[in-house]
């Protein structure tokens, strides 16, 4: 063979063993957390495209990774491993040496093959031979090997025409998402299936035909893509002044965006007032135009509250899905999440939110105490709270210093801009249990749980 052809030939080679290598680092599960939370909260998620193309090899829908070996005694020894084609399943027959010395076969083979002959109670011949469909499946026993049918998925779909349609389908899996993937509301099966809610594919807004302040509105609808909520004052059926708060389509918002004044009996050039507004119970805002004193403003979707995109409020009448009333605050604490600081605020600017605020240490033990016990004590959650050019500890979330029995000895000594708040505990002598909590300075790059928090009106 002439050095050309074999330069050719080795080329070739390399090129699919490449190949190869490469489509196997390719198709696999974004993220095995995520594929393990996912497969615990939606058993049959395999069975739906939106959910399996975030956990293809979970699924089953990468190359199969099997087990190859030719005349081995013992199947479970086997240690060569080998990527199939796509259409193969992994493979274990039994079979005869040169020497007619009974052996093992293990290797990938033809869908077909599998379904033909191996899953057959009535073999051709008196030896065992199994197949299987899972990775590296088949260094076992012929008798001991199963293909596992394929998953049909029957939960209902997200988008309905009820309010069930801005419900994320679950927001643990939500949460993980978001963490796994940049930008995840770019992705449609994320925005539209599966986390309506968390990509602002829809709101809530307060639903009431006539009350005399948006804070004795009870009833909410949710709102979906082309719609706004919205608020406007008018004469209420006793003729005094009222207020009516839903969704309208983006449209009809136009004609509420300019109040005209009208003058009822003693009061002085009484102005109606409206507006629209995008987000969680934004007609509920104290500072916005759905009101019943005579001034005049508008709802605004570009709020200096404003935290993260397209959030248009403050204050919440109820806290937002996700979030556990604590006092005057609602807080969300997400488990097993554990990311930077500038990956932390952006997780709670995602949610419409601030990192945590604590006025005092004993709010500090107040919110703390509100989660699991058993989950949360001794992790760390970062706070808005860091130091600015002039040593100032400042809260991020509303420019305010901090409170000085917050800030420990080793706050003036550290060369460390961010803060944790944390919560350990032991047993003391006495068998009671001893709690230590506080704030600790922390690098920025440190990495702990994303607390978040809005204000309750």
């Amino acid at each position: 063979m002439s050095t050309m052809k074999y330069y050719r030939i080795f080329t070739l080679s390399v090129i699919c063993v490449l190949f190869t290598v490469t489509l196997a680092e390719i198709c696999d599960d974004d993220s095995k957390s995520l594929c393990s939370l996912m497969q615990s909260r939606i058993p049959d998620m395999c069975g739906d495209p939106c959910l399996s193309k975030f956990c293809k090899r979970t699924c089953g829908l990468c190359p199969l990774t099997c087990y190859e070996c030719i005349d081995v005694d013992d199947a479970t020894q086997c240690t060569t491993v080998k990527t199939c084609a796509k259409d193969q399943y992994c493979f274990t027959a039994q079979t005869f040496t040169i020497n007619f010395a009974e052996a093992y076969r293990l290797g990938c083979g033809p869908i077909k093959t599998c379904l033909q002959y191996a899953s057959i109670s009535t073999k051709r011949v008196n030896l065992d031979a199994g197949c299987c469909n899972t990775d590296k499946c088949n260094n076992k026993p012929p008798a001991l090997m199963k293909v596992i049918p394929k998953q049909n998925f029957t939960n209902a779909t997200i988008l309905t025409t009820d309010k069930s349609f801005c419900v994320n389908l679950d927001d643990d899996v939500c949460t993980r998402l978001a963490i796994v993937h940049p930008n995840p509301c770019s992705d449609d099966c994320i925005a539209s299936k599966i986390c309506p809610h968390m990509c602002k594919k829809c709101f809530y807004c307060l639903d009431c035909n006539e009350v005399n302040h948006p804070a004795n509105c009870t009833k909410t609808t949710a709102c979906g893509y082309g719609k706004q909520c919205y608020g406007y004052e008018k004469i209420g059926s006793n003729r005094l002044p009222a207020v009516e708060l839903g969704c309208i389509d983006e449209q009809v918002c136009n004609l509420l965006q300019t109040p005209s004044g009208h003058v009822f009996g003693r009061r002085d050039k009484f102005t109606f007032t409206g507006g629209c507004c995008v987000g969680d119970f934004c007609n509920t805002h104290p500072d916005g135009a759905v009101t019943t004193q005579p001034s005049v403003a508008t709802i605004s979707t570009s709020s200096p509250a404003v935290v993260g995109q397209n959030c248009s409020y403050q204050y919440h009448l109820t806290c937002p899905a996700g979030f556990k009333p604590i006092g005057k605050n609602c807080y969300h604490m997400p488990p097993n999440i554990n990311v930077t600081k500038v990956n932390a605020e952006r997780y709670c600017h995602d949610r419409c939110a601030h990192l945590v605020k604590f006025s005092d240490k004993v709010e500090i033990l107040n919110v703390f105490s509100h989660y699991d016990n058993n989950h949360h004590h001794g992790d760390e959650v970062f706070t808005s709270l860091s130091k600015d050019l002039l040593d100032h500890w400042i809260w991020d979330s509303d420019k305010t210093t901090a409170n000085p029995q917050l800030i420990e000895h080793d706050f003036h000594l550290t060369h460390n801009t961010c803060v944790v708040a944390y919560i350990s505990y032991f047993t003391g002598t006495n068998g009671h249990i001893v709690y230590a909590y506080g704030l600790s300075p922390v690098d920025c790059n440190h990495h702990a749980i994303p607390m978040c928090y809005v204000t309750r009106s």
